[in-house]
């Protein structure tokens, strides 16, 4: 046996100096403590369900199911979009114009309105959107008037800007314009309608849009949301509001999942500069038909 003793090892012992978290940060922090207030009061937007989940469901073909909540065409994108989204593909890596210039000259020159009249906007929700950080101000408890049996997004965007949502009754889900104008008040900033109702499918003649417009406040901003037009044969002519100058007139159309808008000049400034940083996309853009 070894003599030599087994040697017991010292520890030191450090003593860390430690100081109290102040009172806000004693327990875990809620994200909704940090969060704007009125998220709490939204309820999440659910889409439909994805084609390929359906058909594994039933066990049936995707190709043969069609979503018709989604505004989506059944006979599939024109070979001449195709051919431009491929061609568009050579200049992915540069950064897209965001003010969409070729595209807003078509639009315009189409309907015969000017560039400075033509907003664009990544699909409907988007340039929604718009309207909400160019017009809304929860401090200033704006209300935003749309039918009860509307699209869920208005409600949406007015309680993501602390507006006041006032859901106007709709008798056989019609939308009852003389009820929204009784439901206009100082603060009322914003009134959607769309036409044709999604998702009701119901449509509102020439006449009462007419009459609707002719009494409705020039403080408030009339939108006309006509995501479904394509699919009447003579639609309303809302755009005429526009070209008469009428300023607080909004009219959003949509092509290939992309949305453009139409209103007075000051009033597309005005979105333009609450969308400063959007990017579009290059191949919606030549898929529509233009350059860019």
């Amino acid at each position: 046996m070894s003599s030599s003793k087994s040697k017991k090892k010292s520890h030191k012992i450090l003593q860390v100096e430690t100081f109290p978290l102040p009172s806000t940060l004693s327990r875990m922090t809620s994200i909704w403590e940090l969060a704007n207030s009125q998220l709490r009061d939204i309820t999440v937007y659910e889409a439909g369900k994805p084609i390929e989940e359906t058909a594994r469901e039933l066990g049936g073909d995707p190709g043969a199911i069609i979503k018709l909540a989604s505004n989506e065409n059944p006979l599939g994108p024109s070979p001449k979009a195709i051919q431009a989204m491929r061609a568009a593909l050579e200049d992915a890596h540069l950064y897209p114009d965001g003010s969409g210039f070729y595209l807003c000259k078509a639009i315009a020159a189409k309907l015969g309105l000017a560039p400075e009249n033509i907003i664009l906007g990544n699909g409907s929700n988007e340039a929604l959107e718009f309207l909400g950080h160019a017009f809304l101000d929860g401090m200033r408890q704006d209300e935003v008037i749309a039918s009860e049996y509307a699209f869920v997004v208005y409600k949406l965007i007015a309680t993501s800007f602390g507006a006041r949502m006032i859901e106007v009754p709709s008798p056989s889900y019609q939308q009852d314009l003389e009820a929204m104008l009784e439901a206009i008040t100082p603060r009322t900033r914003l009134i959607f309608i769309p036409n044709p109702n999604n998702p009701t499918g119901t449509l509102i003649s020439q006449r009462e849009i007419d009459t609707f417009v002719s009494r409705v406040p020039e403080q408030v901003i009339v939108v006309f949301d006509e995501a479904y037009f394509e699919f009447l044969d003579n639609p309303p002519d809302t755009l005429r509001f526009v070209r008469e100058g009428r300023n607080w007139t909004w009219v959003g159309r949509s092509t290939h999942r992309l949305r453009y808008c139409v209103a007075g000049r000051d009033r597309c400034a005005s979105q333009n500069k609450a969308a400063i940083q959007r990017e579009q996309h290059r191949a919606s853009w030549r898929a529509c038909g233009v350059g860019g």
